[in-house]
Protein backbone atom coordinates (compact mmCIF):
# COMPACT_ATOMS: atom_id res chain seq x y z
CA UNK A 1 0.00 0.00 0.00
CA UNK A 2 2.86 2.20 0.82
CA UNK A 3 4.51 2.21 -2.49
CA UNK A 4 0.74 2.36 -4.50
CA UNK A 5 0.34 5.59 -2.46
CA UNK A 6 3.80 6.66 -3.11
CA UNK A 7 3.38 6.12 -6.37
CA UNK A 8 0.40 8.52 -6.87
CA UNK A 9 -2.34 5.82 -6.25
CA UNK A 10 -4.94 7.24 -4.14
CA UNK A 11 -8.12 5.15 -3.21
CA UNK A 12 -9.57 1.21 -2.60
CA UNK A 13 -9.63 0.57 -6.13
CA UNK A 14 -6.41 2.23 -7.23
CA UNK A 15 -4.00 0.85 -4.93
CA UNK A 16 -5.62 -2.73 -5.72
CA UNK A 17 -5.06 -1.83 -9.40
CA UNK A 18 -1.50 -1.32 -8.18
CA UNK A 19 -1.06 -4.55 -6.84
CA UNK A 20 -2.57 -6.49 -10.29
CA UNK A 21 -0.53 -4.48 -12.60
CA UNK A 22 2.97 -5.09 -10.32
CA UNK A 23 1.66 -8.63 -9.44
CA UNK A 24 5.13 -10.40 -10.66
CA UNK A 25 7.05 -8.02 -8.39
CA UNK A 26 5.00 -8.41 -5.32
CA UNK A 27 4.96 -12.57 -6.10
CA UNK A 28 8.09 -12.67 -6.60
CA UNK A 29 9.41 -11.42 -2.78
CA UNK A 30 6.08 -11.94 -0.91
CA UNK A 31 4.94 -15.37 -0.81
CA UNK A 32 0.82 -14.85 -1.20
CA UNK A 33 -0.64 -17.90 -0.75
CA UNK A 34 -4.04 -16.35 -1.40
CA UNK A 35 -2.87 -14.30 -4.08
CA UNK A 36 -2.76 -10.12 -3.89
CA UNK A 37 -5.20 -8.69 -1.51
CA UNK A 38 -8.96 -7.20 -3.23
CA UNK A 39 -9.85 -3.80 -2.89
CA UNK A 40 -12.25 -4.64 0.00
CA UNK A 41 -8.92 -6.21 1.96
CA UNK A 42 -7.38 -3.14 1.43
CA UNK A 43 -9.78 -0.87 2.56
CA UNK A 44 -10.80 -3.34 5.84
CA UNK A 45 -6.65 -2.98 6.52
CA UNK A 46 -6.43 1.11 6.11
CA UNK A 47 -9.49 1.50 7.76
CA UNK A 48 -8.00 -0.64 10.93
CA UNK A 49 -4.45 1.50 11.16
CA UNK A 50 -4.04 3.65 13.77
CA UNK A 51 -3.33 6.33 11.60
CA UNK A 52 -1.77 8.97 14.53
CA UNK A 53 0.66 6.30 15.53
CA UNK A 54 1.34 5.51 12.10
CA UNK A 55 2.10 9.29 10.98
CA UNK A 56 4.23 9.52 14.51
CA UNK A 57 6.10 6.10 13.60
CA UNK A 58 7.21 7.75 10.14
CA UNK A 59 8.33 11.18 11.48
CA UNK A 60 10.10 9.05 13.98
CA UNK A 61 11.87 6.95 11.41
CA UNK A 62 12.57 9.94 8.60
CA UNK A 63 13.74 12.35 11.69
CA UNK A 64 16.20 9.94 13.03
Amino acid sequence: MFLATASGYVGYHKISQFGCSNAAFFTGYFALAHGLPSHVSVRKVLQALDKKALAHAFGQCFNA
